[in-house]
């Protein structure tokens, strides 16, 4: 690998540079009428004037689209303004504007029933509680139980329609901005809304969907694996006795003085019930109600005592949170070069958390030996202090030179893994340990430290619908971000700036955290479906993640994960009593399974993945991985997953790939050796702070190899990773990487998969109608082909 010279920037390259400039704009902006019809004949820095006027155009739409599209009022003293602070207006609005969902404990918190427009008994009088504070009043939420029967009126609530419908005008407003200044982009905005309308298109998703799912429940049967009830339909008597047990709602008054109230929210316009008092809490939600996550980040490393044992150790302390916190903001988890200047060879790696150094942080090095994070930034002391000791101890063993090649391997400390564990917590204070193998060090590779250690997670918390108009201006404003961020970053990659230069651009110190904007366009399609005769919920958090990292070739790579997919589904049987539906969760996981591919721009893989073995047992997995030659993390993985009570439908793929399918909820996944994976291989990272300018920094390197003949091409290659990077929404919610998540986006959620459309297009479209169908097999390779000719 070529290394950096730390003290100089890297040469500028003079050759085509007015087309670089062009190309670089292009990828940012990509519409027709931005183009310049003169560029200078030289680039420098600052950009050409006529790049920076095409950029402020850019800008100018993302603000006209900001300006014509309402933006939902979702902080508690703004609503307690437009309720003119009216207590009633405040208790209409909960009553009749938010759904009831059947989960345990606080998943969502005031904020989150406000966003997703629905939540339990505890949340929605939360909800309540929070307005009535906020505009004056007093208010307590009362905890108890109710009666059986009221518990059963209660379920029936989960069948009717959610108040939100889609926002049709918010569509008809971005279309008539858009007229105004890309009339030929609002043309192509209206041929994909066209999408909702096909029956066609929803109709592929059903259909496959449908298919797997009866394929997973025959192999099971065939092998006299019995889930949940075997696929009749399970009473719904536990489900109702949790809702006598948990319920909650208001008590509230306008003031010191005046007649406490009561208000049962959960209940909507239905009669309340009477309820029998339990508790009352105060300010804050008792741990026993909450639904919590941990996460933390270990390394694995080889004992230093011939032994050739692993053991692992924590390089930060358990970060936990509530699912109601956590749900606001996506993390960023990751290992990187301490110091984070791909300028700079690096020794030690450290952890990060949102681009910080975490509470407890260890620095550690390629042997895997540890120390506090600021003593390595600073001397390395302790650090040499224990690698030290280690070396003296692993010599002592050796006792000469009598030592075989495998005893000295074995009796060399090594650094084996960086390892994520994620410990999810529901209100009864059950856990769920999941676990994922970050960077497998394992086997030997050219890839130098701490670049096999590097890796960058961004974690996405769904815990229900979220609002479309607030994911719109949300966006539109990162994009802003990102777009102004862009050329500076481009400029450093390219050797125009140092790093400490480009840090003197605001728009580069001032760039944001990773964030995955794709995701949240797809998670509302991922939501299980509600209707009058089936209804779906999450009883806990979807645990979604990106991770990113090199491969063994040195290159970048992205991948999504499902970490955690818990779901509940109920049905109607005919005659029309409720019933846990197995056989609908199954259905759900495949769904969300398929949706995940579209969300990566991949060619429909899980799509053709049949079930063909079903194993239940260690034993038979380990006959079977060993019959097949597959790898140690795919066993491990599959053999975590046996540990945690599913079961698995190996699938007739030749890389390892299998279903698993919880033995009592029918919670189902597609698995693969890396997780509930989607792998897309582009040379290609997110741009912004911390991690993600390293791994820029890296894929420029790979540009530069990969095509160093090529002058052009190695230029394109390096804006293909901004236009992957800033549109990778275009791989899903424009057109799809197959048509199952095409019309998942565009049916479940028209308003965003247009802000997809509208923001992949800025930035995405190379030339006249080009689109992700360029280059949906090799992106970077294809898009550079298509631009080459310009």
């Amino acid at each position: 690998m070529n290394q950096v010279n730390c003290k100089s920037p890297r040469p500028i390259r003079t050759a085509t540079a007015p087309a670089r400039w062009r190309r670089i704009v292009a990828s940012l902006t990509l519409l027709a009428q931005l183009w310049s019809s003169t560029l200078p004949a030289a680039v420098s820095w600052p950009p050409p004037q006529s790049t920076q006027d095409q950029l402020q155009r850019a800008l100018q739409l993302t603000d006209a689209l900001e300006q014509a599209l309402p933006k939902p009022t979702l902080d508690m003293m703004e609503l307690a303004f437009e309720f003119d602070f009216d207590y009633q207006t405040a208790i209409d609005f909960v009553l009749d504007q938010h759904a009831f969902v059947p989960y345990p404990g606080v998943l969502r918190g005031p904020d989150g029933a406000l966003v997703t427009g629905s939540g339990n008994s505890w949340d929605l009088s939360l909800l309540l509680a929070a307005l009535i504070k906020s505009i004056g009043g007093d208010a307590q939420v009362v905890g108890g139980s109710i009666a059986a029967a009221d518990a059963e009126r209660l379920l029936e609530r989960v069948f009717m329609p959610l108040p939100r419908a889609t926002d049709t005008a918010s569509i008809e407003q971005m279309l008539s901005a858009l007229r105004q200044s890309a009339p030929e982009l609002a043309q192509g905005l209206e041929q994909r809304l066209k999408l909702r309308d096909d029956p066609a298109h929803g109709a592929e998703l059903q259909r496959r969907t449908g298919e797997l799912a009866a394929q997973i429940q025959r192999q099971l049967a065939a092998a006299g694996i019995e889930i949940g009830n075997a696929g009749e339909a399970a009473d719904a008597s536990g489900l109702i006795g949790q809702l006598q047990r948990d319920y909650a709602f208001l008590r509230w008054r306008s003031g010191p003085g005046q007649a406490w109230q009561d208000v049962h929210p959960a209940f909507g316009r239905l009669s309340a019930p009477e309820a029998e008092v339990q508790r009352y809490l105060a300010d804050e939600v008792p741990t026993d109600l909450l639904h919590r996550v941990g996460l933390r980040l270990v390394i694995e490393r080889l004992r230093a005592d011939g032994s050739g044992r692993h053991e692992r150790v924590a390089i930060m302390r358990e970060f936990e949170r509530p699912t109601a916190n956590l749900f606001k903001n996506q993390l960023t988890l990751g290992v990187g070069p301490l110091g984070g200047n791909p300028e700079q060879d690096q020794v030690f790696a450290a952890p990060l958390l949102n681009g910080r150094s975490p509470a407890g942080a260890q620095a550690f090095s390629a042997l895997g030996l540890t120390a506090d994070a600021s003593d390595a930034a600073s001397a390395a002391g302790k650090l040499f202090a224990t690698l030290g000791e280690g070396m003296a101890g692993m010599a002592g063993r050796l006792g000469g030179l009598g030592a075989s090649a495998d005893e000295a391997e074995k009796a060399m400390p090594r650094l084996t893994g960086v390892l994520l564990e994620a410990r999810i917590i529901a209100p009864d204070g059950s856990e769920k340990i999941v676990e994922r193998r970050l960077a497998d060090l394992r086997e030997r590779s050219d890839v130098p430290f701490p670049d096999a250690a590097t890796v960058e997670v961004i974690l996405d918390f769904d815990i229900g619908g979220n609002h479309p108009q607030a994911l719109v201006h949300e966006q539109l404003a990162r994009q802003r971000q990102n777009l102004e961020a862009s050329l500076p970053l481009l400029a450093w990659a390219r050797g125009e700036l140092t790093l400490e230069q480009a840090r003197q651009v605001p728009e580069f110190r001032e760039m944001p955290e990773s964030h995955w904007l794709e995701f949240e366009r797809y998670a509302n399609a991922m939501l299980p479906e509600r209707d009058a005769n089936r209804s779906g919920w999450r009883p806990g958090p979807m645990i979604v993640t990106r991770r990113t990292g090199f491969d063994a070739d040195q290159q970048v790579q992205v991948l999504s994960d499902i970490l955690h997919n818990p779901v509940t589904v109920l049905g109607r049987d005919a005659e029309g009593a409720i019933r846990v539906s197995v056989a609908g969760a199954v259905e759900q996981g495949v769904r969300e399974t398929l949706l995940e591919s579209a969300l990566m721009g991949k060619s429909d893989g899980w799509s053709g993945r049949s079930p063909v073995r079903v194993i239940a047992e260690p034993g038979a997995l380990d006959q079977h991985s060993a019959a097949r030659n597959w790898s140690q993390q795919a066993l491990e993985r599959a053999t975590q997953d046996l540990e945690q009570n599913y079961v698995l439908a190996i699938t007739d793929d030749a890389e390892p790939h299998w279903w698993r399918i919880h033995r009592q909820s029918g919670e189902t996944l597609g698995m693969g050796a890396l997780g509930g994976q989607e792998m897309a291989e582009y040379i290609v990272m997110v741009i912004s702070a911390g991690l993600s300018t390293y791994f820029f920094y890296r894929s420029v390197e790979s540009c530069d190899k990969t095509y160093k003949d090529n002058q052009a091409m190695a230029d394109c290659c390096i804006v293909g990773n901004l236009a992957v990077t800033y549109g990778t929404s275009a791989l899903g919610a424009a057109t799809g990487g197959l048509p199952t998540g095409e019309a998942g986006a565009w049916i479940a959620n028209p308003i965003l998969a247009s802000v997809g459309y509208i923001m992949a297009s800025l930035q995405f479209e190379l030339a006249g109608n080009f689109l992700v169908e360029a280059i949906s097999g090799e992106p970077i390779e294809a898009a550079c082909k298509a631009i080459e000719n310009w």
